[in-house]
Parts: C-alpha cells; structure tokens; sequence
C-alpha cells in the first residue's frame, strides 16, 4: 500500500500536531509540578526563615535585657554616689558653719578672758608680769580647745572621707594633667 504525498504529508501533519499536544499536555503538566514543588519551597523557606528571625529576636531581646539590667545597675551606683557625694558636701557645709559659729564664739571667749584681764588689772591697780600673761594666754587656749573638743562630734573616719570626697570634687590643680 503506497500513499500518495499528500497523505504522507497529512498523515505527517497530524502525528506532529499530536506530538506538539502531548508535549504541550508534558509541559503544562511538568510546568504546574514545578510550580507547586516552588510554592512548597517557598512555604518551607519562609518558616524557616521566620524560625531563623524568632531565635535572632528572642536572643536579640535576651541581650537588650541583660543590657538594660546593667545600665540599671550602674545608674543605681552612679546615684548612689551622687547621693553620697551631696550628703558629705552637706556636712562639709555643717563643719563650715560650726567652725563660723566656733569662730564666733572663740572671739567672744578672747573678749571675755581679756575683760576679766583688764578687769584684774584695774582691781589690782597694777600691771600684769609678762608670764602672768603666758599663763592667761595658755588658759584661753586651752578654753578654745575645750571648746573645739566638746563640739566636735565627728569621728576621724568621718573627717578623712569628706577630705577625700572633697579632694576627688576639688582636685588639686597640680595634679591635674
């Protein structure tokens, strides 16, 4: 049986037009598993990257916590010592206005001692000898001491700290570099 060119040309034409279908059938359906293998990825990507940026987060947050625990704690230190800097300024001013006051009172013991001097001179209608003079003197001073003892109520411990304390506020400017 011998076909003629035409149909062998027909019949050519539709076994290719049923290859190119069943290629195109091949390809839609390779194309539409490619696809929803990509669709699966993707969907697998994104939770594991979304895993990936919850545990960066989570530690991320751990780390800013501990960060922010620790700027706490040092601004508590920090205000502590502020706190405890202002209350040694504070009684750095009260030993200020107790040696004023013993000042004051120091000039009021001179006048007085003085006054009891001249007025035991004129008593005696005499003059007073150079160590009656020493002698008075050595009272006055010891009266001032007295007097500086029994109103000095700070312990030396208290006195060096706020000598510290002031030599840190006021640093001495040779040692400044």
């Amino acid at each position: 049986m011998q076909m003629s060119q035409a149909e062998v040309t027909d019949l050519l034409h539709k076994l290719a037009q049923e290859i190119m279908e069943n290629n195109e059938k091949q390809l839609k359906e390779f194309f539409n598993k490619l696809m929803q293998n990509q669709e699966k990825n993707n969907k697998e990507l994104i939770e594991v990257v979304g895993e990936t940026i919850s545990k960066r987060l989570d530690k991320f947050e751990i780390t800013i916590k501990k960060e922010l625990e620790n700027v706490i704690e040092r601004n508590g230190k920090l205000l502590d010592k502020i706190s405890d800097t202002i209350g040694k300024i504070k009684d750095y001013e009260r030993l200020l206005q107790l040696n004023t006051l013993n000042q004051k009172q120091d000039i009021n013991i001179d006048n007085n001692l003085m006054e009891k001097i001249i007025g035991i001179s004129k008593e005696t209608g005499t003059f007073i000898k150079e160590n009656e003079l020493l002698r008075i003197e050595s009272d006055i001073l010891k009266e001032k001491l007295q007097s500086n003892i029994n109103k000095t109520s700070y312990t030396e411990k208290e006195i060096d700290d706020l000598a510290d304390t002031l030599n840190k506020l006021f640093p001495k400017k040779d040692s400044q570099v």
